[in-house]
């Protein structure tokens, strides 16, 4: 037979009691904190809410005493012997001072002043009364009759201003100051546990019962212009507030008391914390000591323990586990045995499977290594997008077309890349592909634009394929900037088109030439047949006139030939400048005497205006410029005048030969200067000329280091300005008036 000793407390018993006095006290704890927030946050609620209807209260008595003391004041200014004493001066000094002395003794009214129309006072109530005339707001009540009132300078009083009125028009004032102490500490409740401010804006004006080193629930009563309007107006609010100490003092009893009931009550809880562990223990503990017998080697049985509970179910479970694990001890060393074997073998082939995963893992990163520089360093752009258009792969080279950094792209849409017109469709078309596993834009190469990281669009060439995994689709495109390509066809377009009005320009001028050189060929023909026949030779006097004819065309015979020969010297670099100093004034007045007889023919009139001035240039070309300007006004002017007109300007000569004649569309004035070029029209078709004159006149200003253009207006006349560089200082100014 096996003895067991009793056990005693021990460890589990003050645990168990600790743990439940705990759990008491934290209760007890809780509640007494709850309880106390309630009260202090309910107490400061109530108080709170107390003070603000107090707050509204005092502003809203503040607010009838002004509007009461205003009416009176008002009621004052009305009085009509207020009015006579304004109207007849003579009366004011009988019953004037008796009546401002009567009214100021009112309550909370310091002193009262008259004014007359211009602000002087009439009888103020103070024995020396402030000049009311500094104050900038009394002229709006002089001359407008406005009721005013406002705080005083040093905010003390409040000045409440009215008009005299005389038959509705204005003609003095009634100030009346209104002491705002005197009115608040009258209206104030007599609490001391309270404290009142009175504040304009931010300043603070009245303080009523505030002990500084006190705490006070405070608060503020903002006045609202619709409840307060004569407050709202002077800016004054106030703020309120209440000793906590006074007002919280029976909340901190209630605590204190509802404490001392905890203490008792946790004392209690104690005593039967102590019975409920020892009651909870015993049974363990004597389970507990069987155990400690049963590490000696003994054969211990738990059960029973006469306990009739939920221990002695579990006593019966540790006897029926102890006869499990002897059991199971017993089997124990021949399963490790089996195990450890099958660990073994398990182990070789993890690390089979590890050398092979390693090998496989060596291959994927040479193929994707290799792959990674053959994208890298191709030269067209590629771009891989998942389902959404989200961008997953964006190579340098792609990095060098958009002008996007890798990181700055990677995870954003491929929208940014597209000019905006594209968006929709792109949209459109993700949306078909995720509907219909269809996408139009795959398997072909286009041409689209794209958009850089400075917004600047540029053509390129795209090629775009679907790639779909096991549980994944996307999309991979191939890109390359066209913008040299397409700047090369624009070109090579340009050119074409600039051959072709070349054949057809040098064409239409062939025409022009054989018309203008068969003419005066024809006109000399024709003269020299009639001095050849010798069945009808002419007279002297028919002879000269045929002889004019002739030379006459040959002149002109001579000066198409002259064109052409100049133009082929410029073309070719061979026309040499002969530069000398040469007059302004003298280049002119020989241009005009030469071109003076064509002008007189057709009735024109020549002006000039020329500022002298020495000039470095060949004089002949000058002239040469000078004169195809002329001729061509000439030919284009059938009524009017021809003026010529040289100044200088930021160190250049500036020749300007302008005309009334018939004008040339403004579309059309950029082409007169060019080769093989007539502007169409049948006043230059009459007029005639093979369109050499301008384009040379153009490059002789230009060997001059010089510049021309025209400003044209049909049926307004033209206008043909060309510049030379000085070289020398100006001569004198001149100018003169020449009539064709």
């Amino acid at each position: 037979m096996t003895f067991y000793r009793t056990p005693g407390p021990g460890k589990l018993q003050r645990k168990i009691s600790r743990v439940y006095l705990g759990f008491i006290a934290g209760l007890m704890g809780v509640v007494l904190a709850t309880v106390s927030i309630v009260l202090v946050v309910e107490l400061r609620s109530s108080m709170k809410t107390s003070l603000r209807n107090k707050a509204f209260y005092v502003t809203e008595r503040m607010e009838l005493r002004l509007e009461h003391l205003r009416e009176n004041i008002k009621n004052f200014s009305q009085n009509h012997l207020i009015i006579n004493s304004i109207v007849h001066p003579l009366e004011r000094g009988i019953y004037l001072p008796k009546m401002v002395d009567d009214f100021s003794r009112l309550e909370n009214i310091d002193t009262v002043s008259v004014l007359d129309y211009t602000g002087n006072p009439i009888y103020s109530s103070h024995p020396e009364p402030p000049n009311y005339r500094k104050i900038f707001y009394l002229q709006p009540v002089l001359e407008g009759g406005e009721s005013i009132i406002r705080l005083s300078g040093d905010k003390t009083q409040v000045l409440v201003i009215e008009p005299i009125r005389h038959h509705e028009a204005p003609i003095g004032a009634v100030i009346a100051e209104i002491d705002l102490n005197g009115l608040i500490n009258r209206i104030l409740p007599k609490d001391i546990s309270e404290f009142h401010k009175l504040y304009t804006r931010s300043t603070l004006l009245i303080s009523h019962n505030y002990q500084v080193d006190s705490d006070y629930i405070l608060i503020d009563n903002p006045v609202e212009q619709a409840d307060l309007p004569i407050l709202y107006s002077l800016d004054l609010w106030l703020e309120m507030g209440k000793l906590q100490s006074v007002h919280l003092k029976p909340v901190f009893m209630v605590i204190v008391q509802l404490v001392i009931i905890g203490i008792a009550f946790l004392l209690m809880a104690a005593v039967i914390a102590s019975r409920v562990g020892n009651s909870l223990a015993r049974p363990i503990l004597t389970m507990v000591d069987k155990t400690e017998q049963a590490d000696g080697g003994a054969v211990v049985r738990f059960s029973p323990l006469g306990t009739g509970d939920e221990l002695e179910i579990l006593a019966q479970a540790l006897d029926n586990r102890d006869a499990e694990l002897t059991t199971y001890r017993e089997n124990l060393e021949e399963e490790v045995k089996k195990r450890t074997l099958k660990l073994s073998e398990l182990n070789t082939r993890l690390e089979q499977e590890g050398e092979e995963r390693e090998r496989a893992l060596l291959l994927l990163d040479k193929s994707e290594a290799r792959i990674r520089g053959i994208v890298d360093n191709l030269l067209d752009g590629i771009i891989t997008i998942d389902e959404t258009g989200r961008i997953d792969t964006f190579n340098p080279a792609a990095e060098k077309i958009f002008g996007y950094a890798k990181s700055e792209v990677m995870g954003r849409n491929i929208m940014m890349l597209m000019p905006e017109q594209y968006h929709d469709k792109h949209v459109k078309s993700m949306e078909q592909y995720l509907e219909t596993g269809e996408f139009s834009a795959v398997g072909i190469s286009r041409e689209v634009s794209g958009k850089r990281r400075d917004g600047s669009v540029f053509p390129m060439d795209i090629s775009v394929n679907a790639v779909k995994g096991k549980d994944y689709r996307m999309f991979a495109g191939i890109i390359r900037d066209i913008t040299e390509r397409k700047q090369a066809e624009q070109l090579l377009v340009d050119a074409k088109e600039k051959a072709e009005e070349a054949n057809r320009l040098k064409s239409e001028f062939l025409n022009v030439m054989s018309h203008e050189l068969r003419t005066p060929l024809t006109v000399m023909m024709g003269n020299l047949s009639l001095l050849t026949d010798p069945d009808d030779l002419p007279d002297a006097e028919e002879t000269l006139d045929i002889a004019t004819d002739i030379e006459g065309a040959g002149e002109h015979l001579l000066q198409l030939i002259n064109d052409l020969l100049d133009i082929s010297k410029i073309e070719a670099g061979k026309m040499e400048l002969k530069k000398e100093k040469v007059s302004a004034r003298e280049l002119v007045a020989d241009c005009l005497f030469t071109i003076q007889s064509l002008a007189a023919q057709k009735g024109l009139e020549l002006k000039d205006a020329v500022t002298d001035m020495a000039l470095t240039a060949d004089p002949l070309r000058i002239k040469q410029v000078l004169l195809n300007l002329l001729s061509n006004a000439v030919k284009f002017t059938d009524q009017g005048s021809i003026s010529v007109t040289v100044e200088p300007a930021g160190g250049q000569a500036v020749f300007t030969v302008s005309d009334t004649g018939c004008g040339i569309e403004k579309e059309k004035v950029g082409q007169v200067f060019e080769k093989f070029t007539q502007v169409d029209g049948s006043a230059r078709r009459a007029a005639g000329g093979t369109g050499l004159g301008l384009a040379i006149t153009k490059k002789l200003v230009e060997l001059h280091n010089g510049t021309i253009h025209a400003d044209s207006e049909p049926g307004k006349g033209s206008l043909f300005r060309f510049f030379l560089p000085l070289e020398t200082e100006n001569g004198n100014d001149g100018s003169a008036e020449i009539s064709g």
